[in-house]
């Protein structure tokens, strides 16, 4: 059995592969139809939980009625002065695909090559939550606990967290909230949010033949789209840390059925990456465009961000990243719920990984993850000012 030692700290990289293994089996994927395998993953993480002593499940969904699957475990251990740390984590994937693009088996029965274990999901965010897992296991016995989110659907438009946003609005403070996407083992401080609107233009349809006594609404869509990119569309703010906003056209459906008419719908959804919740401006914009009918609201994501200066975040055992996650994730609804606590990004894995195809993951990077959440769960509970090695905590 192959161990990273670091830090005091023994920790099985075979343990990780085949925990790994097992949770790449199931095929989450995001969406209603993932929702049955969604939910058969989660119970197989909480048997797997429920036998660290401590374990209580706090609150349990499961995917009746088309509901998110969803679960909030504890974890007792001496909690800290100032509250436990809660864990975040998402069970649903990115579809696969084209299946015959991959060269590994997607589901990950291939196994480990070369020290990188493939699947889909390794990286986001199966690859974590075996680092989380390990850790708990590792401290369980020494008085040292944690709180966990799972949530669902994350991957779209973080849909399962704010399902529970009631629910989390309710639950006890934590000290602070780690969120276990991968950034390369690197704590980033937040990232910008989501607001996606559907805008639909409208025309009179003609016959395709006498373009002129029609209006095309693919064009009418297109004349704004130009506009944006020439800069002339919604103002694109700036922050210090998060970085400019952004737009990207990422669906287009047009309403002619036929080359030989003129279309007289169309739709576009806009991908707004945003460093403020104020977006009256965005929609204004878009409403006041001539041929726009409706612009409809899809998604509306917080931008996220936490004080480099916070206390906090000198309990993590890690390095704390100059820029921001590039992708959105459900911290920004868990802020939403839980204003005013600290919250960081961080797991291992690289980002560049994610959603790709034969997406992977080095154990060793699993297991020196493991050790890193370990070792802040200890200092996290360790008196102010004082930083503890549990020499005597073996991960296996």
């Amino acid at each position: 059995m192959k161990k990273r030692k670091g830090d005091g700290m023994a920790v099985p990289e075979d343990d990780a592969a085949d925990l790994l293994r097992r949770m790449l089996s199931f095929r989450s994927v995001s969406g209603a139809d993932g929702h049955r395998e969604q939910r058969r993953f989660l119970d197989f993480l909480l048997d797997w939980l429920g036998t660290l002593p401590g374990y209580s499940l706090l609150h349990y969904q499961g995917c009746e009625s088309g509901q998110h699957p969803f679960a909030h475990v504890r974890i007792d251990g001496q909690p800290s002065p100032a509250g436990r740390v809660l864990f975040a984590c998402h069970l649903d994937v990115v579809p696969i695909g084209m299946e015959d693009m991959w060269a590994h088996d997607p589901w990950g029965t291939d196994g480990e090559k070369d020290g990188r274990y493939f699947g889909r999901g390794s990286c986001d965010m199966k690859g974590p939550i075996v680092s989380l897992c390990l850790a708990l296991r590792s401290l369980a016995s020494h008085g040292i606990g944690a709180e966990i989110l799972f949530t669902s659907d994350e991957e779209s438009g973080s849909a399962g967290a704010e399902s529970q946003i009631d629910y989390l609005r309710g639950i006890e403070r934590p000290a602070g909230i780690i969120v276990c996407e991968p950034t390369e083992g690197r704590i980033r401080l937040g990232h910008r949010g989501a607001y996606w609107i559907e805008v639909t233009a409208t025309g009179k349809a003609a016959h395709g033949s006498t373009p002129e006594l029609g209006v095309s609404a693919i064009y009418r869509l297109m004349d704004c789209i130009a506009l944006c990119r020439e800069g002339q569309g919604p103002k694109l703010r700036s922050d210090p840390f998060l970085g400019k906003e952004s737009w990207n056209l990422g669906v287009v459906r047009a309403g002619g059925e036929s080359p030989n008419l003129v279309p007289d719908r169309a739709t576009g959804i806009i991908d707004y990456r945003i460093v403020s919740d104020d977006v009256d401006d965005i929609t204004d914009w878009w409403e006041g465009q001539e041929g726009i009918s409706q612009v409809t609201r899809h998604l509306l994501l917080s931008p996220v961000s936490t004080d480099r200066s916070d206390p906090w975040l000198g309990k993590l055992s890690g390095p704390v990243d100059s820029e921001p996650c590039f992708c959105y994730t459900d911290a920004s609804i868990i802020t939403k719920a839980l204003p005013g606590i600290p919250i960081v990004i961080w797991g291992p894995g690289e980002s560049s990984e994610m959603h790709t195809i034969d997406e992977s993951i080095e154990i060793p990077a699993i297991c020196h993850m493991a050790e890193r959440y370990a070792q802040s769960l200890v200092d996290a509970c360790a008196p102010e000012g004082c930083r503890e090695t549990p020499e005597s905590a073996d991960i296996q």
